[in-house]
């Protein structure tokens, strides 16, 4: 609860924050929230076994928060030294778990996790469908706005896209290696903000489509192509390469690129549905019930 209280903190001046670089108050939500993750941490550290691990998170992570009050109170936003020192810190907080496992690595239940990420990649998605009931919003009135409408379904099959490539394998997370989880964990961020930013790129097709926007095609196509590009090749990095697909696993690398061709090419939504699609139809395997073979130890 207090980690929700600092998150909300936090959360309540995003806008704020991007708009200004300015953190104060978001300092103090954060503070707050990373007190309590500490605090968890050294309450976990009551377990022998795994003392000095708890305590290397609960140290670290209060070592990292530091950094940013420091970076706050030190370096203004509009210096260049901004940027590289939030660099420099965000290199601390993923040094953190890699300090702290180096010791002995915690345990956890590998398919949870698969599903906990799972349920956020889902969530992620339901963001573009917001973006999706706009467009078919613009159907009714005195005026019909079928390019809106385009848009909208040609959204839908995107993310419908997505998900099924996404849910495509049952074993996300092939293996309980540390390193092997760490990339799978920290690389669902760009998953994650990926599909985030397309779902902004399809609300600014929309905003063109209803004249409401003064941006060109060609630049908004941007903002389809490198997201999907960058979820393409997240989800061949964390999870493709490590099972045995044959041609299937280069379906998504390689449609990586032709979604950056596209987006040179300033092509609108349905483009990147029918790449989208000839993505699925490449690395699903619609015939084989049995599960790829994999790598790791998962059994």
């Amino acid at each position: 609860m207090v980690i929700m209280t600092g998150e909300l903190i936090f959360a309540g001046g995003a806008n704020y924050i991007f708009e200004t670089l300015d953190l104060s108050w978001g300092i103090v939500g954060w503070c707050v929230m990373r007190l309590g993750m500490a605090a968890l941490w050294l309450r976990a550290s009551g377990n022998p076994e795994y003392r000095v691990t708890c305590q290397r998170y609960a140290i670290g992570i209060l070592l990292a928060q530091l950094g940013w009050v420091l970076m706050y109170l030190l370096v203004p936003p509009s210096s260049a030294l901004f940027f590289v020192f939030g660099v420099i810190v965000f290199l601390i907080e993923f040094a953190v778990p890699v300090y702290a496992e180096s010791h002995r690595m915690t345990p956890f239940h590998r398919h949870h996790m698969i599903e906990r990420y799972g349920l956020l990649t889902i969530i992620s998605l339901g963001e573009i469908m917001l973006a999706v009931s706009l467009g078919f919003g613009m159907l009714f009135g005195e005026e019909t706005n079928f390019v809106a409408a385009g848009t909208a379904l040609s959204a839908m099959v995107v993310v419908f896209v997505m998900f099924w490539l996404y849910f495509s394998e049952e074993e996300h997370l092939v293996s309980s290696e540390f390193w092997t989880v760490l990339k799978w964990g920290y690389g669902h961020v760009f998953i994650f903000g990926g599909i985030a930013a397309l779902g902004a790129g399809i609300a600014a097709e929309l905003d063109l489509a209803a004249n409401h926007s003064e941006n060109t095609l060609a630049s908004v196509a941007w903002w389809m192509g490198v997201p999907m590009a960058i979820t393409f090749v997240m989800l061949w990095l964390i999870r493709d390469r490590h099972h045995r697909l044959g041609a299937r696993g280069l379906a998504l690398p390689v449609m990586a690129l032709v979604s950056l061709v596209a987006a040179a090419m300033g092509l609108p939504s349905w483009g990147f549905a029918l790449i989208g699609i000839a993505a699925l139809i490449w690395r699903v395997d619609f015939v084989s019930k049995k599960p790829a073979s994999m790598h790791g130890d998962a059994a």
